[in-house]
């Protein structure tokens, strides 16, 4: 059972956020009826996003590997940036899309008819121990728990996101009130300086950033992951398709939902291969892919993991308290 949060508006943030997603609002609502997939070779055709997300090697080794296409899919990667996740959906530039959680509940809390295909991965520590972020502090800082950031700046990579909620969260769940944390947006490549001036008393960081940081002995992670510990189980990224599409292609969702199972597990067991997707597909340093944690994998869904994302941003003011998500699982 989650904690109860305090409600967060971070308005400025949020209206932008759901400026984008009323224009692809509109977008959807002119959309037309979505075409049954293509076959060649014995073979379905589904067009699939690719994304740097560290998780969502899982799926790209799964392609490489043949399970795929042993499904009975041919899968035709489409480059997307983060900005086109639901977009590309919308647009028909792709058939599925990768997503996050977090993403996918808010696009459907504003109306846009997304349904989820399968999962990839939730908030939960990967097989390793991590989670693929920590929060870090300077070496030697007063910062030991959750309470005590407080009255403190706190550095993320993306403002309204599991990265913010994630912080002011587990304030809360201290016993504190995460909206006296001055949160600001700090990429990963200058959190490290910015603490060591004293700009932001914590970050919240991304590996491999976070590992390569950790390994100067100028900084510590004296509380683990924010998102891990408010997120928990929920899905952190998901493969989503318009829900014109999925209703259209029960056969070929099914197919992709057994396909992302098997290849789900066998990266769960070949970490290794996991982490050689990330370079061959997303550029990782080869030198540097090992510093790279993720999270727990897991490729099936359900409707509570969902219910409980919508639950924390409502409490920060990201969704609508009469936002219907009912529609995302099939």
């Amino acid at each position: 059972m989650m904690t109860p949060l305090r409600r967060h508006v971070r308005t400025r943030s949020i209206a932008a956020t759901a400026g984008v997603l009323l224009a692809l609002t509109a977008t959807a609502c002119g959309g037309t009826q979505a075409a049954p997939a293509a076959s060649e070779n014995g073979l379905t055709t589904v067009r699939l996003g690719n994304v740097q997300l560290s998780d969502y090697a899982a799926v790209l080794l799964g392609v490489d590997q043949g399970i795929f296409e042993r499904n009975g899919l041919n899968i035709e990667l489409v480059d997307i940036t983060p900005a086109d996740l639901v977009g590309g959906l919308l647009s028909g530039q792709v058939d599925m899309n990768p997503n996050t959680g977090p993403g996918t509940v808010m696009a459907a809390g504003k109306g846009i008819p997304l349904a989820v295909v399968g999962g990839v991965s939730t908030f939960e520590a990967g097989p390793d121990g991590r989670t693929g972020s920590t929060l870090l502090v300077e070496a030697g800082s007063p910062i030991r728990t959750a309470a005590d950031l407080e009255g403190k700046t706190v550095g993320v990579n993306l403002l309204a996101s599991a990265s913010e909620y994630g912080v002011r969260g587990v304030v809360d769940q201290a016993g504190g009130d995460g909206s006296d944390v001055s949160v600001i947006e700090v990429p990963f490549s200058a959190m490290g300086e910015s603490l060591t001036a004293n700009r932001i008393d914590a970050a919240l960081v991304g590996d491999p950033y976070a590992s390569l940081l950790l390994k100067t002995g100028q900084f510590e992670a004296p509380m683990g992951d924010p998102i891990e510990q408010v997120f928990g189980p929920a899905p952190r990224v998901v493969v989503t398709g318009t829900r014109d599409y999925v209703e259209t292609n029960p056969e070929v969702v099914d197919k992709f939902q057994t396909a992302l199972d098997e290849s789900v597990e066998y990266a769960d067991s070949h970490p290794d291969d996991m982490r050689a997707a990330m370079v061959e597909h997303f550029g990782t340093p080869a030198d540097t892919v090992g510093d790279t944690g993720y999270p727990a994998l897991e490729s099936r869904v359900d409707a509570a993991g969902l219910d409980d994302i919508a639950t924390i941003l409502r409490e920060n003011g990201a969704l609508d308290s009469s936002a219907d998500i009912s529609g995302l699982t099939r």
